[in-house]
């Protein structure tokens, strides 16, 4: 009988950002802080040093331009798409934005 079985590697963390410590999860976690609930790096970076976590907003903010340049195909694609269509709507209700004093 033959005793050899076939070894499958699984994958490994893919990473949006190659050796940073920012998983899919926690960029994830702070766009959507950023984005969905209007929550300003600095703001998320003062929850996350209470938390005793160090997270700089410098980081987060070179996380989401780096993460914007990857996705930027996915970008043109979906540009490309909305273009086929007839009409195109958006929601142009203003948000207000604070000002940090840095």
């Amino acid at each position: 009988m033959n005793d050899i079985v076939p070894v499958t590697k699984i994958a490994s963390d893919k990473r949006i950002i190659e050796r940073s410590i920012a998983t899919p999860e926690l960029l994830a976690h702070v766009f959507m802080g950023k984005y969905q609930r209007h929550t300003p790096f600095y703001c998320q970076e003062e929850s996350y040093n209470w938390q005793g976590i160090n997270l700089s907003r410098q980081n987060m903010c070179n996380w989401q331009q780096k993460v914007y340049k990857a996705l930027l195909p996915l970008e043109n694609k979906f540009r490309q798409e909305l273009k086929k269509g007839k009409f195109l709507q958006m929601d142009e209700t203003s948000l207000e934005v604070m000002k940090v004093n840095e």
